[in-house]
């Protein structure tokens, strides 16, 4: 077959871009033991949690009784940057008082993309990942997306590399 002959699989206007993107859900790479504790929690030992557990973030929950009820998010900057950067005594408030709400999360079934999107909408590095009952199932992070991507990448690269080596051993 000369170049003439070859035609395209589909034309340009045939392909859905979109549809390219890998579906990818957040479910595959959120990290499922996430650290809750009640609105009540001092700041003390909510940084004691985070060190404990060596995360960067705390989910928040109505009280231990209800861990369905989702307050917020606080983070360790939270803890800098509205309690030791403001000189507040760490025993006066509790992490009710520092929780950014309403809380924002995203369903297990949203794709990756969409997720970082989320996140860059929103200005925050991390979501807590909920289902369909608004049950809390994960947490995904910015650095649980740059993994994936550059698992991704790698996984390219290798594929890219296999193919020049099959291609110029069989010019041998």
């Amino acid at each position: 077959m000369n170049q003439d002959d070859a035609r395209p699989i589909a034309d340009d206007e045939d392909v859905d871009h979109a549809s390219l993107e890998a579906q990818v859900e957040v479910a595959r790479f959120c990290e499922k033991d996430v650290i809750t504790t009640p609105r009540d929690t001092s700041i003390r030992d909510a940084a004691a949690l985070m060190r404990k557990y060596h995360v960067g973030s705390l989910v928040i929950v109505e009280s231990d009784d209800d861990e369905s009820d989702l307050v917020g998010v606080v983070t360790d900057r939270d803890l800098v940057v509205e309690v030791l950067a403001q000189n507040v005594s760490i025993d006066a408030l509790s992490v009710g008082d520092i929780v950014q709400a309403p809380i924002e999360t995203i369903d297990e079934t949203t794709d990756i993309w969409e997720a970082m999107e989320c996140m860059a909408e929103l200005g925050v590095r991390r979501l807590p990942v909920v289902d369909s009952e608004f049950y809390l199932r994960g947490i995904i992070t910015l650095d649980d997306i740059l993994e994936w991507f550059a698992e991704s990448m790698d996984r390219m690269r290798t594929l890219v590399a296999n193919e020049i080596w099959h291609e110029s051993r069989a010019r041998r």
